[in-house]
């Protein structure tokens, strides 16, 4: 019996130090569980630090900045090839004497029609007048962009010795405008869609319906689109934002409406939108003028074979009695009544109830052959109108 008491208080001991034993080993799991946790929370900080904006670099908003980052890039570029920036970003490496640019654009390509997004860090010494490509990237997209550039990271380094002198020069007005034209024109001949993509909205609704449309536009007038020039300009500053209107050398109007830098929409004529100019005469003017302003863009549609903005401004009653029921109809209906390229003088003037008509000579722009043109006008509210024609 004492015997059994011995070895039942033995197997009481073993337990009493499996479970002992059993706690000592939880207690050692727990503990290095809890510093691998605090070791990856951590990392995890120091990631996130990364990628904290750093306090000392802000995006640059001067247009003479822009020109002197693309002007240093372009030259290291191959021949031919240019380079717009559309975001830059600065970062003061010294109080005193030096600072470094991060700059996302595009290069564009003339010769082979192509663009590609690119990044480029520039450090630049003040009291040399020197600079130095650190960084640069094709193919990038403009989210990995930001992120490099807001927090300062060295993350493509380059080798190659591609440095110069620099200096930062006001631009003028002329200067200024002639590059948003210049711009544009290389991504209608390089980059289509971007392009169509610029175009203000309600225009490009009303002018070309969709992007096939605005790239046929574009094959039809390849060799004008090629060879147009800037010829001169006209800047108008209202409240929300600036317009820079550019006359090319063959008489066609682009129009900007700058909001900031790079950021713009465009209309490529006078006549389908509305802009503040035209809305001011035309308020101002009496009836006859009002009359004739809106016969011009009448002609303009004509002439640009924009049949669905002609087709908006006819009449019902009209397109009823002509059989106008597509668009399509009406294409074919001003092929046989019009010529290729249209003008018109305005001849006599009058006034039949709430409509009124103006007799015309119809011209041939390219040629000397002549017909009368009689239209019928009801103005509506503000610019809008609607009018039938006859011959």
């Amino acid at each position: 019996m004492k015997g059994n008491k011995i070895f039942k208080y033995l197997i009481i001991f073993v337990i009493l130090i499996l479970i002992i034993l059993l706690i000592v080993l939880l207690s050692i799991r727990r503990k290095s569980s809890e510093e691998n946790n605090f070791e990856e929370e951590s990392f995890k900080e120091e990631e996130m630090a990364e990628l904290e904006i750093d306090e000392n670099i802000d995006e640059i908003n001067q247009l003479n900045t822009f020109c002197m980052a693309e002007k240093i890039i372009t030259e290291h570029l191959n021949p031919g090839n240019i380079f717009y920036a559309s975001k830059i970003y600065f970062q003061e490496t010294d109080i005193v004497v030096s600072y470094r640019l991060y700059v996302f654009g595009e290069i564009f390509d003339p010769v082979n029609k192509t663009d590609q997004n690119a990044f480029y860090a520039i450090d630049f010494d003040t009291t040399a007048g020197t600079y130095k490509i650190t960084q640069q990237k094709t193919d990038i997209e403009q989210t990995e962009f930001e992120q490099i550039a807001t927090t300062g990271d060295q993350r493509y380094v380059i080798n190659e010795n591609l440095t110069g002198e620099f200096l930062q020069e006001d631009i003028t007005d002329n200067e200024k405008v002639k590059r948003y034209f210049e711009y544009y024109k290389m991504l209608i001949l390089t980059n289509s869609e971007k392009a169509f993509s610029l175009l203000d909205e309600e225009y490009k609704t009303l002018r070309f319906v969709n992007y096939d449309n605005f790239n046929k536009y574009i094959q039809d007038n390849l060799t004008k689109l090629e060879n147009m020039q800037f010829s001169k300009f006209e800047i108008n500053y209202f409240d929300e934002y600036d317009q820079y209107v550019v006359y090319t050398s063959d008489e066609e109007y682009y129009i900007f409406s700058i909001n900031d830098i790079m950021d713009f929409s465009v209309v490529l004529d006078q006549y389908i939108v509305d802009i503040p100019q035209f809305v001011s005469k035309y308020e101002a003017s009496d009836v006859r003028v009002k009359v004739g302003l809106n016969i011009n863009k009448f002609i303009m549609g004509i002439n640009d074979k924009n049949y669905n903005y002609v087709f908006t401004l006819l009449a019902d009653s009209f397109k009823n009695t002509n059989n106008l029921t597509t668009v399509a109809d009406l294409e074919n209906y001003l092929r046989n009544n019009f010529y290729d390229q249209n003008e018109v003088e305005f001849l006599v003037f009058s006034e039949q109830g709430s409509y009124y008509v103006y007799t015309l000579n119809l011209k041939d722009k390219n040629g000397t052959e002549t017909k009368d043109l009689k239209i019928v006008m009801q103005l509506e509210e503000g610019t809008d109108f609607k009018m039938s024609f006859s011959f």
